[in-house]
């Protein structure tokens, strides 16, 4: 057999052509992945694609080489129609179900992971070069990303409209249509759980770390202690929130002064309301699930890191829900129902294997670039910071601290909107 013969039973084989001895330097490449990778494997001085030298150390990698890593990434997660069983009827136009081709699947499903038009033209040409069509893999099946995605969604169907308060693992089963891979209402607490836990989600939050609450009221009003500016009584705790029920009330804060104001502050609200501004310390070092630091979705050419695109994917989807702003209508004791139950079961249930316990949840402010946080501290467990309030212990036990967080009396100031 030929030379040439070989070779084109090789790019048969493996599905895309060679590009020749052409080599592309990282500037070109838009995904980090990619970038990072010929940074890393770097052997010629110059770009084919942008024409960029370098005298001094290499810049740029063989395209082939590249093409191994591409291929190998898009074939995780997308295969040829024929070979994921689409059905193909002539006299229907083809294959039925979606099926792309090269182009569409570079510039619409993977956004173009390449910063210079000429590299994605020619690994476009390499793959159809060898006839490549594309459908999703397992096509008749649920991505594991959307398998959680429609999971969550339907958690949130019944727990608004069919079952709130009576809450098991088979819950919503009875009058589930779903598919069998599909994950029912009643098992997507522990499915989350199961994310936070693979994903890092749970991290220590410092001693010592400033919390700032604020208390919107008239001006003949004075707040100035812990016991009116933290954790609200229950008999206080009558509106509904994000994360808690009207009647069960917990620590809402934020890292700054001025995302406590927005997430507080109601600038409609009529009359002349002031604001108070109390300047909070935490007494330890506790666990939180901390939603503010999720990984970025990983390259799907990132062959370590790529099992947890899926997660991550839903993740990312559902921290948008999550912080969703809600119109106060009357409407807001149902659309807050699913994060209240997310909440209660983050505060309850979920343990982690290492952290244990945890103690609050961290997110994105819906207002603006910002943190905040809830705390599962009631009104008794925040006090006026005093010498030695760190040490205070519960009167039953010597061991379980009493407070967690303290008002610095000296920072609380109002202020009033103009």
């Amino acid at each position: 057999m030929g030379y040439w013969k070989q070779k084109m039973i090789e790019e048969q084989d493996r599905g895309w052509s060679s590009l020749g001895g052409k080599c592309v330097c990282a500037k070109c490449i838009e995904d980090p992945f990619l970038s990072a990778f010929v940074l890393e494997n770097s052997i010629e001085h110059e770009c084919d694609y942008c024409g960029r030298k370098s005298r001094k150390k290499p810049i740029a990698v063989g395209m082939d080489n590249i093409m191994e890593v591409i291929d190998e990434g898009i074939r995780s997660e997308w295969g040829h129609p024929d070979d994921e069983g689409v059905a193909y009827e002539t006299a229907e136009g083809g294959y039925q179900g979606e099926v792309l081709d090269t182009y569409d699947l570079i510039y619409d499903k993977l956004e173009n992971p390449f910063a210079n038009k000429k590299v994605a033209d020619d690994v476009i040409s390499s793959f159809d070069q060898q006839g490549a069509l594309w459908c999703q893999k397992d096509f008749y099946g649920l991505l594991p990303q959307d398998v959680l995605r429609y999971g969550w969604e339907n958690f949130v169907r019944v727990v608004k409209y069919s079952k709130r308060y009576l809450f098991s693992k088979d819950m919503g089963e009875a009058d589930f249509l779903g598919r069998k891979e599909e994950l029912p209402p009643g098992q997507f607490l522990e499915r989350l759980g199961e994310i936070m836990t693979e994903i890092g989600l749970v991290r220590s939050l410092k001693a010592k770390s400033l919390i700032y609450r604020v208390r919107v009221h008239e001006p003949e009003e004075t707040y100035q202690t812990a016991a009116n500016l933290g954790t609200p009584t229950v008999e206080n705790a009558r509106f509904s929130n994000r994360m808690s029920p009207a009647g069960i009330p917990m620590f809402y804060g934020a890292f700054d002064e001025v995302t406590a104001v927005k997430e507080t502050f109601d600038p409609a609200r009529k009359n002349s309301p002031v604001i108070t501004v109390g300047q909070f310390r935490t007494a330890r070092t506790f666990p939180v699930v901390d939603l503010t630091r999720v990984p970025s979705v990983p390259s799907i050419f990132d062959s370590e890191r790529r099992d947890s695109r899926p997660a991550l994917i839903f993740l990312h989807h559902f921290m948008r829900d999550l912080g969703a702003p809600v119109t106060k209508d009357g409407r807001e004791h149902i659309d807050y129902v699913p994060t209240q139950i997310v909440t209660e079961y983050i505060r309850h249930l979920y343990k982690h294997p290492d952290y244990g316990i945890v103690r609050g949840i961290l997110y994105r402010s819906a207002k603006r670039e910002g943190n905040c946080c809830v705390f599962f501290f009631d009104c008794e467990q925040c006090c006026d910071i005093k010498k030695g309030w760190t040490e205070i212990k519960e009167s039953y036990s010597a061991e379980k601290p009493k407070f967690w967080l303290g008002l610095d009396r000296k920072k609380v100031h109002r202020l009033v909107p103009s």
